[in-house]
């Protein structure tokens, strides 16, 4: 299963809001160069304040914005992401848990994912109740 990084995730948020890569320089203050860079992930890391300025052009909302952030540390399976961008009801924190887990066979598509974030809410409704 393919990876979606940082690069992949903000071209995607790019696509979303029809923009070029000079059109979302322009706007956020950030070198067209630099930002094609981070898509292609010939850069990594880009600053907090970089990363704040592309969201907020991009209106990627708060939800976005967080899974970009996540991304800027780790590479995540595609359908995990896609999972998550689609349904709201997932909570971000499952996301990032699913995210970090190790398995020795991934998870199967969208509905794989599912079923692993169905299990980190019973654990944590387990944790809660006792």
């Amino acid at each position: 299963m393919p990876a979606i990084s940082f690069g992949k995730f903000l071209e995607r948020l790019r696509g979303e809001r029809d923009m070029s890569l000079r059109e979302l320089g322009t706007l956020a203050d950030v070198d067209h160069a630099y930002i094609h860079r981070l898509e292609t992930g010939e850069k990594e890391a880009p600053s907090e304040e970089i990363i704040q300025r592309l969201v907020r052009v991009l209106k990627a909302g708060e939800r976005k914005g967080k899974i970009l952030k996540f991304l800027v540390s780790k590479p995540v399976d595609v359908d995990l992401v896609e999972l998550v961008v689609e349904d709201d009801h997932i909570p971000l924190d499952f996301f990032e848990s699913a995210a970090q887990l190790s398995f020795r066979g991934k998870p199967s598509g969208k509905e794989g994912w599912r079923q692993v974030i169905k299990q980190l809410e019973h654990i944590a409704l387990q944790n809660d109740n006792g």
